[in-house]
Parts: structure tokens; sequence; C-alpha cells
């Protein structure tokens, strides 16, 4: 914007106007050269400055970043934590960024938000490790859900609920059981500060179904269970969290072709454990 009626600022004279006095200056050129100061001093010392993002490159590769007059190049790999992120800063936020290049001849920079963010993500980590270890119960919010299992956002660090972590039963769906922003109590099950990863869990908190099996189940003992699944062969029936196979042979006394025809999913049954193993 031209600066207002009155105002004082720097300029930079382009060409003298002689005696009659027409003296070609410019604002912009000054901005830039205070601007370029900061820069290289930035450069130097490795402090952080500001800047609003101008705009996306259409190619895609990153933004221009301005400062003062100056265009400075902010490649996408350097705009996030995640360098594949598809998510994109919107023109006109307003973002503070490291520079880690600069071309003196060109007047050019390349600068670095994820700098910035890989800083306040090392501090939130040494603060994560200072509060909690290995085994602790915490509690987090649902971030996000994915085909391998949810990522839980605990203390600002985003810890990852395998789908082998959330159930004791193997290949258990798991997406309908969680919503975003939904707080759920796990264990953490490995803090790895140098890859940045936090490994959480939600079947640990609860006791392995076998080992209670193991306890309190025998063969030749009598026990109520629900039919949870049917195929050609037989039914699955659980027994409180160990799913035990009903043969289609051992359903009745009666010749029956396919479970079905006995039993029904959701079915209350009471059946006679024969033996015992875990597969």
């Amino acid at each position: 914007d031209p600066p207002a009626a009155g105002a004082t600022f720097q300029v930079v004279v382009k060409s003298d106007g002689g005696s009659e006095g027409n003296t070609l200056v410019s604002k912009l050129e000054a901005d830039r050269r205070v601007a370029w100061s900061s820069v290289v001093e930035a450069h130097e010392s490795g402090v952080k400055i500001s800047g609003i993002v101008e705009k996306e490159i259409p190619s895609g590769h990153g933004y221009i970043v301005r400062m003062g007059g100056l265009g400075l190049f902010m490649p996408r790999s350097q705009a996030d934590l995640k360098a594949r992120t598809k998510a994109k800063i919107k023109s006109g936020t307003v973002i503070d960024f490291k520079v880690i290049e600069v071309n003196d001849k060109k007047r050019s920079a390349v600068v670095s938000r994820r700098a910035i963010l890989e800083e306040v993500n090392h501090e939130l980590w040494n603060e994560f490790q200072q509060k909690h270890k290995e085994g602790d119960m915490v509690k987090g919010a649902v971030t996000r859900k994915v085909s391998f299992g949810v990522f839980v956002n605990v203390d600002g660090i985003e810890g990852l609920l395998h789908q082998s972590d959330i159930s004791w039963k193997k290949f258990a769906p798991f997406k309908d059981r969680f919503q975003i922003g939904q707080e759920v109590e796990l264990k953490i099950l490995q803090v790895d500060q140098e890859n940045h990863r936090l490994s959480l869990g939600l079947k640990q908190t609860t006791e392995d179904p076998w080992e209670w099996a193991q306890r309190e189940l025998t063969p030749g003992s009598n026990i109520k269970g629900t039919v949870t699944s049917l195929t050609d062969y037989g039914a699955f029936v659980d027994l409180g969290g160990v799913d035990g196979l009903l043969h289609v042979t051992d359903i009745s006394w009666k010749r029956i072709n396919k479970p079905s025809e006995a039993i029904s999913i959701g079915d209350k049954v009471k059946v006679k454990i024969i033996k015992m193993r875990n597969i």
C-alpha cells in the first residue's frame, strides 16, 4: 500500500534529479534491503523470523513467503513436519520460519517452517517423556482413523493405536468403535523420540482373555456363551473374550447339514469344553 501523507520512511535514491530536483527514489527497494539484512542475520544466527504466505507455486513444489518486499521460497517439504502432507497453507497466513539457505547475489533465500515446528515438537517430546513412561495409562483424543489403526493425541503428541493393539480378537473391526474427538484411555507401549513414534495399546488395558481361559476353564466343564458367527463347518461362540469353535458335528444329536439349521447368530448356548488350544 502507498504510504500515507505525512508518513516518514526510508527510501533508496534511484537517480539524481540534478538541478531540477526531480530525484527518483524507491521505498520498495529500501524495504527489500532492510528485509534482506534481516534474512542474512537470521541465517547466520539461526533465529526465527516471520512472513506472510503469498501464494502456492503452481507446480505444487512449495510457497512464496513475502517478507518486507522480498519473495522467499519455502519448499513443500519444509512447510510441515510431514513432508508428504496434503494439507495446504492458505495465502495470507502469517508464519514463523528459519532461513536455511541464502544467495546474496540473487538476493534470494530458502526458508523452513518445518524447522520451527521440529523445535516445538522436540520440546513437546521432552516434556512428554518427563511426565510419562512405557506402561503408563494415559488419556487422549482420537484425531484420525486409517486402515491400520487410529491416531490419538496425548498431551500434544500424536500416537498410533495399531489395529493389532485394539482388541485381543484378531482382525476385529474397529473403525465404527471410534469417533473423531472421542476421549480414550490407553496404555503407552513404546516411546521412540528419535523417530517421533508413540505406540499405544487398548487391549493391553485388560487381561489377555486366553490367560483368563487357561486359569478358569478346563476341558470337560460346561459354560454359557454367545454365537458370534456361522460357517459351513460350525459356529464360533464367544465365551467371555475367547472364541470357541462349535463344530457342526457337535451341535446336535440330529444330523444337520449346516449350523444355521439349529442355531443363529446371537443365540445364547450352553456348551462343553472338549479341548483347549490357542491359535
